[in-house]
């Protein structure tokens, strides 16, 4: 992401669903209509109003996940702010990848650790939108030039798709990177889960981030003590950078504070409801 003059206006933009899936695999304008849902954009239509072709391609439902309106309109509108801000502070570039998660909740069976997911889904059977429980975002930001400023860094966060405190701190939703990628299924950093490499990432908040999972992605701060120890402090190479060139990464929260900015409204050209 390369922060560029606006060019392009949201206002003239509408959803639409993606006509290069097969119909039986694609989600539908219908599935939302009067769900209760956002259609909750995942790469921000604010990212890329740089051109009238990049602004339109974020409106595909390929784009799109149902979002909790208050967690869509404040909470997660304000972390899309932070990331962009990146790019106004010490770094240049930023690679960002966000997506939702889909988790089990803790079960009431027998063992104690028994898991069940329990998430709702939109739409026709055999084409339903399911709603995620949680969305991840996570950013690599570094100066491509290379000279001067600050070193890389990487941040992993992790918001339940549902109401957040306005007042609530972005760094309780930091989370390891590792956590992520396991819970994903995704490798979003060369090295992948519990790889042993030189120059870990986010060492020095490995044990805070472990407990932040456990609460925000299982509910349950006790369960950190049984999660997989490679998660505490895991060790990634960046993605784009040279190879030999492995350096331990410090964590967003290091470098910058991790403070969001007061709540905000989205804006859009449609009527309700306001989807962002």
């Amino acid at each position: 992401m390369v922060l560029a003059a606006p060019a392009a206006d949201r206002a003239r933009e509408a959803f639409h669903e993606e006509a290069a899936l097969p119909p039986l695999m694609r989600a539908r304008l219908a599935a939302y209509a009067d769900s209760g849902y956002d259609r909750g954009h995942l790469a921000p239509a604010a990212d890329h109003r740089h051109s009238r072709a990049a602004l339109r391609d974020t409106f595909f439902l390929s784009n799109v996940v149902p979002q909790h309106p208050a967690h869509n309109r404040d909470f997660w509108a304000r972390v899309e702010r932070f990331v962009r801000d990146l790019l106004r502070e010490k770094w240049d570039t930023a690679y960002v990848v966000t997506g939702p998660l889909y988790l089990p909740s803790r079960g009431k069976g027998r063992s104690s650790e028994a898991f069940a997911w329990r998430n709702p889904a939109l739409g026709e059977p055999l084409q339903w939108v399911a709603v995620p429980t949680h969305l991840f975002k996570v950013v690599y930001a570094r100066n491509e030039g290379g000279g001067g400023g600050a070193g890389p860094v990487v941040g992993a966060f992790v918001v339940p798709n549902a109401p957040v405190p306005a007042d609530a701190p972005l760094a309780r939703f930091a989370v390891p990177l590792a956590a992520v990628e396991a819970a994903s299924g995704l490798r979003l950093l060369r090295g992948g889960v519990g790889e042993g490499e030189e120059g870990a990432a986010e060492a020095p908040l490995g044990r805070v981030l472990l407990e932040n999972a456990a609460r925000v992605m299982l509910g349950d701060e006790a369960l950190a003590m049984r999660l997989p120890p490679a998660l505490a402090a895991p060790p990634h190479q960046p993605l784009f950078t040279p190879a030999g060139t492995v350096a331990r990464l410090r964590h967003v929260c290091e470098a910058t504070p991790c403070a969001l900015q007061p709540p905000v409204r989205k804006q859009t050209g449609e009527g309700a409801p306001v989807d962002a």
